[in-house]
């Protein structure tokens, strides 16, 4: 009886494996070009970049390419590919994914865990600032090689300042830089030198034993001109200033967060190209 339940858990097991084969494989398999773009240097180039991200910052990296979005927006595609393929390291499944859809022609930046918290909207803007000319060139592998390069230098330099993460609850702490018991130590401190600075200077300039006195009502003098500004002409020059021209795409700043339809929170951020 044990033998024949073991035999078909694992026909099942097998079965699954079949119909959705990037269960097996989906968090070994971090470049995935579907749509086409990366020569086979490049690909490889991206897929070291990725493997040098994840050892370095122990975060997930995935980089997605599509010419075909279903009908979804590019961030809740990518969104959903991220939480139903099975990235994320640790409990907060920390990491990111960076999708370029060719058939919204968006790029975007899906951050999640501790990524989503390191990557302030401030970060976002400057790693889509630097991805955005690659994008526009149609050198998608560069720019992908640009966006994790960024990422990887903000982590290098930390959370955003004034906070810190909480890897339990996967949330930004705000960190107080001040306590009330040192601020009110710093103050007496201040006001002792400054009082003392202040001591210091009316003592050397208050001329308390002098009997010198200035005649300011001999010495003093008050001059009035009268002046007089005459309008001679005035001419007016009016000029046509057209509205720039907007490019194809829209630009989206990063931050804020929202949450896939796994029901997971997500933030980052993506433009038009």
């Amino acid at each position: 009886m044990r033998t024949s339940l073991k035999y078909l858990l694992l026909l099942v097991a097998s079965y699954l494996l079949f119909l959705f084969p990037q269960l097996s494989q989906a968090n070994d398999v971090k470049v995935l070009d579907h749509a086409g773009l990366f020569t086979a240097e490049e690909k490889a180039a991206v897929e070291q970049d990725v493997k040098d991200f994840i050892q370095t910052t122990n975060m997930d990296a995935v980089v997605l390419t599509i010419n075909n979005a279903e009908g979804y927006a590019t961030r809740d595609y990518a969104a959903d590919f991220y939480d139903y393929n099975g990235y994320g390291i640790g409990k907060n499944y920390d990491g990111f994914i960076f999708i370029i859809d060719m058939d919204n022609r968006e790029f975007y930046v899906v951050t999640s865990g501790k990524t989503h918290a390191l990557l302030s909207d401030s970060r976002i803007d400057t790693i889509l600032d630097n991805a955005e000319p690659y994008m526009r060139n149609g050198n998608y592998a560069q720019a992908s090689q640009a966006v994790i390069n960024n990422i990887t230098q903000f982590n290098a330099e930390g959370m955003p300042n004034g906070y810190k993460y909480n890897e339990e609850t996967g949330q930004l702490i705000k960190q107080k830089k001040i306590t009330g018991l040192e601020f009110l130590f710093a103050f007496v401190i201040a006001s002792i030198a400054a009082i003392a600075a202040y001591a210091s200077v009316n003592t050397k300039y208050a001329l308390k034993k002098s009997t010198y006195t200035y005649p300011y009502a001999s010495q003093g003098q008050l001059n009035l001109a009268t002046q007089k500004n005459d309008l001679v002409d005035v001419r007016v020059t009016r000029r046509f200033i057209p509205r720039p021209t907007t490019t194809r795409g829209t630009t989206t700043k990063g931050g804020g967060s929202f949450t896939s339809s796994s029901g997971r929170s997500h933030g980052g951020g993506g433009r038009g190209f």
